[in-house]
Order: C-alpha cells, then structure tokens, then sequence
C-alpha cells in the first residue's frame, strides 16, 4: 500500500505539475495575442519577428536593449515609418539605413554614434531625427538632403562647428544645438525661415550674427550658459518671439 505521506507528496506534484501547465498555455495565448496585435498594428519590439513580417512592419522599438550593431537586414522593412534605437551602445549604421524610404521618425539619442552614413541622406520622408547624446564632431554632408526634415536635436554633443548643409533645412522648425562646444554662428542661421525653436544653450558663444532677426517665424530662442554680452538689436525684427531665456 502506498503510505499517506508518499501519497500527498504525489498529489502536491501532479497539481504543482497541472497548475504549470495551466500557466504555461496561459503564456502561449499571451505570447500569440501579443504576437498578433503587434502585427495588425504594425508596431513591433522584436527585430526578428519584424524581419519575419517586413512588409507589415511600420514601427521597431528597439530602445534599452545594449545592441553594438544594427544588421544590414533592418533595409528590408521597406514600410518602416518609426525607428526607435534609443539607449543602446551603437557606434555605426549600416548603409542600409538609407533603404527606409517611408522612415519619419528616427531616435538614436543615447548611443555611442561618431558619425552617421551619407545615405542618410536618401532618408526623403524624414521628420524628426534626434541624435543627443551622442559622440558627434560633424555630420556627412548629405544630412542637407532631409527637406522634409523638421526636427533635429544635436544636445549634448562635441560639435564646435556645424555643417553648413544644415541651412539647406527649410523646413526645419525645431534646432536642438544646446550642451555642445560652439564659439560661433554661422550668418547662415538667418535662412531657417520656418524655425521656431532654437536651443544653442551651454555652449560657449560670444556673439550672436545679426542674421539671427531675420527668423521670423521663431517663438522661443534658448541662449543660457554662453558668454554673450549683447544680443543684436536685429533680434527684435522676430515679432512672433515669446521666449527668450
């Protein structure tokens, strides 16, 4: 006869066992939903499986995930409209960034980036492109091919220059150049005819061109941290300016 003890040792177990089971199917449907409502929305958080659906693919959430690299094979989500790369350890792009001719959005704030491909500049659809918190000296000429671009955040970076391409960005509205080593401005600035927030904070400016009265559209200009001691009177001339700090 089995003894009582060895039987309730049987029973805890086969519960224990019934109860995992019931819990590991709970997962798989849980996995299969998620699966599919990744799918039917187009929004994925998992490369592999948006390889597996390239052409479903409109969003890649990728941020937080400690990747050194980015495969050649992120070209083939030819629908991809969101790229968020965000907090990772990436030092390069593959050229194939520049295939994602529907990309909108693309987030490499907080990587160890140095430069970026020219063919970022195939990037024709591209809105926002965020970069702070990078390692950044310069950008390839190209970035002046973004004519759709609208935002573009440099913060926190090693710039002491930028590249003139920049004010070939007509329809720039947003300019994050803040934490970075500027000394100077380039004239240029004043061809930005549709910005309206400019950020050149803690940098290390003396002097502002008078080119700078001629955005007319601009609603708040960041200067704190610098090493000015006069604005120029031309500042005045922005009559939509409601933020000046």
């Amino acid at each position: 006869m089995i003894k009582t003890t060895n039987l309730q040792k049987i029973l805890t177990l086969t519960l224990t066992l019934i109860l995992i089971l019931i819990l590991l199917c709970f997962w798989i449907v849980w996995e299969d939903e998620k699966n599919d409502k990744e799918k039917a929305k187009g929004s994925f958080t998992n490369l592999a499986k948006a390889l597996q659906n390239p052409m479903d693919a409109r969003a890649l959430y990728l941020n937080g995930n400690e990747l050194k690299t980015l495969p050649k094979e992120i070209g083939e989500l030819q629908n991809l409209e969101h790229l968020n790369l965000w907090k990772n350890k990436l030092r390069t792009l593959p050229k194939e960034i520049g295939e994602l001719q529907n990309l909108e959005h693309l987030n490499l704030w907080k990587n160890k980036l140095r430069t970026l491909p020219k063919e970022i500049g195939e990037l024709q659809n591209l809105d926002h492109l965020e970069l702070r918190y990078n390692k950044f000296k310069t950008l390839p000429k190209e970035i002046g091919n973004l004519q759709n671009l609208g935002l573009l955040d440099l913060e926190k970076n090693k710039f002491k220059t930028l590249p003139k391409e920049i004010w070939n960005l007509q329809k720039l509205q947003v300019l994050n150049l803040s934490h970075n080593k500027l000394k100077t401005l380039p004239k240029e600035i004043g061809e930005l005819q549709n910005l309206r927030y400019l950020n050149l904070s803690d940098n290390q400016l003396m002097t502002l061109p008078k080119e700078i009265g001629n955005l007319q559209n601009l609603q708040e200009l960041h200067l704190s941290g610098n090493q000015l001691m006069t604005l120029p009177k031309e500042i005045g001339n922005s009559k939509k300016l409601r933020v000046l700090y």
